[in-house]
């Protein structure tokens, strides 16, 4: 970040582009990748309880629907394979709601909302050579509280 604003760059290259700050901070990054969806895409976790994807690319407005429903700053982020569904799930986390919930991208939909009574800092989700075959995914989650486990089933 330069000054109040998040700026995009590629490895060795100066900045090519920045977010529109009405964006307000972002406490949370990460990155989707799927065949159906327009390219790359970044989803940043705001201050204001959205998340919003971008293409890289061309950031000037969203590239999917703002994902709505955290109550306070989204505090971390992270994607999900799930056998169940075709497309990348994103995971996002609020230290505020104390909850954690699982969001299909391309439609804006919450999949799945698990309330941890935790402020949730960090996740991160198990891969899957460190489950036993066929079984469903695992979500760890870090609160200044200690950490914790899901396996989701959706």
């Amino acid at each position: 970040m330069a000054g109040r604003s998040v700026r995009l760059l590629e490895p060795g290259q100066t900045p090519h582009a920045r977010l529109p700050q009405r964006t307000g901070s972002v406490h949370s990054l990460a990155f989707i990748t799927a065949h159906s969806l327009p390219g790359l895409i970044l989803a940043t976790g705001g201050a204001d309880g959205a998340i919003r994807l971008w293409d890289p690319q061309e950031p000037r407005q969203e590239a999917l629907p703002v994902l709505h429903g955290h109550r306070g700053k989204v505090t971390a982020l992270t994607t999900l394979h799930h056998p169940a569904h075709t497309q990348p799930l994103l995971i996002s986390a609020s230290t505020d709601d104390t909850t954690v919930r699982i969001w299909e991208c391309q439609t804006g939909e919450e999949v799945l909302r698990l309330v941890t009574a935790a402020p949730i800092t960090s996740l991160v989700v198990l891969p899957p050579e460190a489950s036993p075959q066929d079984s469903p995914p695992t979500i760890v989650f870090g609160s200044p509280r200690g950490i914790g486990a899901a396996t989701v089933h959706l």
